[in-house]
């Protein structure tokens, strides 16, 4: 994939998916993925997932991670995910790692 220089003009790129954290290793290990794109593009960081993701707890969390940035605009991304992690964490039945725990942020997330 190739992109623009400076197509994208956004301070986060949010990508709730499955797998759109995982990179392939070419020859040489260069890293090949949506987050090598992205962030060639110039985006400063992303939300990505590791993982194969619930569709319900994902909509969840990410639902959870937007309100908190929405109502307090000093809280960095990294405090937000946290606390949504958390939250989601909470919900009956989504106790696992795997439903709340698939996401990282990528870059400057500050």
């Amino acid at each position: 994939m190739i992109l623009e220089l400076g197509v994208l003009a956004a301070d986060c790129v949010i990508l709730s998916g499955c797998e759109t954290g995982v990179s392939r290793s070419l020859p040489g290990d260069e890293q090949f993925g949506l987050v090598r794109a992205f962030l060639i593009d110039g985006v400063p960081s992303m939300l990505v997932s590791l993982w194969q993701v619930n569709d319900a707890s994902t909509l969840y969390l990410i639902e959870q991670f937007y309100r908190l940035l929405n109502i307090n605009t000093q809280l960095s991304a990294v405090d937000a995910l946290q606390q949504a992690m958390l939250a989601t964490r909470a919900v009956a039945g989504w106790e696992s790692p795997y439903f709340w725990a698939p996401f990282q942020l990528i870059g400057n997330w500050r």
